[in-house]
């Protein structure tokens, strides 16, 4: 899938593409090489990190921010 998108976390170690194709953004892990995360945002999948690096937001259609490495959604 072809990223339209791209947000790379403070300390390098995160990668965050979005693909318009299937409507995602998935979080990569740099140094293991490997796929991480995928979160299905809608229409423009897009991310940023924190600038403390402990937060990443997704946004398209939806919103969410969740903390770095669980992956887990903030509360509302």
């Amino acid at each position: 899938l072809e990223a339209e998108d791209v947000a790379i976390s403070p300390d390098g170690r995160w990668v965050a593409t979005g693909s318009y194709e299937d409507r995602s953004v998935r979080v990569w892990d740099v140094a293991a090489r490997e796929l991480e995360f995928t979160d299905t945002t809608g229409l423009r999948p897009q991310a940023a990190f924190s600038g403390d690096g402990q937060w990443l937001a997704t946004f398209g259609e939806t919103f969410r921010l969740r903390r770095v490495e669980t992956w887990i959604e903030s509360p509302p």
